[in-house]
């Protein structure tokens, strides 16, 4: 789990993707709250699902997508550049290493998922309180709402990891687990 942990956090681009990806969240996340703020039905009378949903419209658009593709590189660049025989040298259960990956990559997409689930919350109810329609965190439902779309980073990270566990190949299992994340999202929206 430790190379696991310090492979996700010395990759420098690892973190310019992350970054970029949570400043273009955050900007179109006010871009999203100021819109839904300017229309008719995002005043103090818009659903409350819709006023917090839409702390999420970009967040679930331009975070998770990053997110998946760093968890499908975590097992398909040692297999790509051939240092998971040395990887499994030094651990030969299988599962063990796929465990540790899963657990490292999944634990710093949750951190990731909960910071900007967060941020993007507060953004927008301060964008939409502005015009007398903004939540808090008091409100029913809210924190749940929250901490569930934190949660969402974390499922797809893990479905990325599994996905390069299987296939061993970066673009089929990109491919994969991109498919998997967004036919999982059709489907709880059904």
């Amino acid at each position: 789990r430790r190379s696991s942990d310090l492979k996700l956090r010395s990759l420098r681009s690892n973190r310019w993707t992350l970054g970029v990806a949570a400043v273009v969240t955050l900007v179109l996340t006010a871009v999203v709250a100021e819109a839904f703020a300017a229309s008719p039905a995002g005043g103090k009378q818009a659903a409350v699902m819709d006023r917090l949903a839409t702390s999420f419209l970009a967040y679930a658009e331009y975070l998770v997508l990053p997110v998946t593709v760093l968890s499908v590189l975590v097992f398909t660049s040692e297999y790509g550049s051939g240092l998971i025989r040395t990887t499994f040298t030094a651990v030969p259960q299988r599962r063990a290493v796929l465990a540790a990956k899963a657990a490292a990559t999944g634990a710093a997409a949750l951190v990731v998922g909960e910071i900007m689930a967060f941020a993007c919350f507060f953004l927008t109810q301060a964008i939409l309180s502005g015009r007398h329609g903004g939540l808090s965190l008091a409100h029913p439902g809210a924190v749940r709402g929250v901490l569930a779309a934190g949660c969402v980073l974390a499922a797809c990270a893990l479905v990325g990891v599994g996905a390069s566990a299987v296939l061993r190949h970066t673009a089929g299992a990109i491919a994969a687990a991109v498919t998997v994340v967004y036919l999982l999202a059709v489907l709880c929206l059904v």
